[in-house]
C-alpha cells in the first residue's frame, strides 16, 4: 500500500510538470509580447506629436521612461534616429562585390 501511495504522488507531480509548465510558459510569453507592444505604442504616440526638430529629445525621454532602445526607421529600412541603450549592433552593409568568407 505505501508503494502505491508513493507512485500516485510521483504520477501527480509528473502530471503537473507535463501539463502546467507549458501553459505557464505560454502565458508568460504572451505577457512579455503584450508588454513590448504596449511600450512601443506608447513611445510611438509620444514621438508622433513632436516636430522633426524635437524628435531626438522626445526619443530620449521615451527611451529613458520605457527603458531599452527606440529606433525610427524609414520605409527603406534605414535607421533615421535612435535613442536609449544600444541593444542592437549597428548594421553593416556588404557591397555586392564582397563574398562571405568560406565560400569557394
Amino acid at each position: 500500500m505505501p508503494l502505491l501511495a508513493v507512485l500516485l504522488v510521483v504520477l501527480s507531480i509528473v502530471a503537473v510538470l507535463v501539463y502546467v509548465l507549458p501553459a505557464v510558459s505560454q502565458r508568460l510569453a504572451g505577457y512579455v509580447e503584450d508588454r513590448a507592444v504596449a511600450r512601443a505604442v506608447a513611445a510611438a504616440n509620444a514621438v508622433s506629436t513632436v516636430g522633426s526638430e524635437n524628435l531626438q529629445v522626445a526619443l530620449d525621454v521615451a527611451a529613458e521612461t520605457a527603458g531599452g532602445e527606440l529606433l525610427v526607421v524609414d520605409r527603406q529600412g534605414r535607421v533615421e534616429a535612435r535613442a536609449g541603450e544600444r541593444l542592437l549592433p549597428p548594421s553593416r552593409r556588404r557591397s555586392s562585390r564582397t563574398r562571405p568568407t568560406g565560400c569557394g
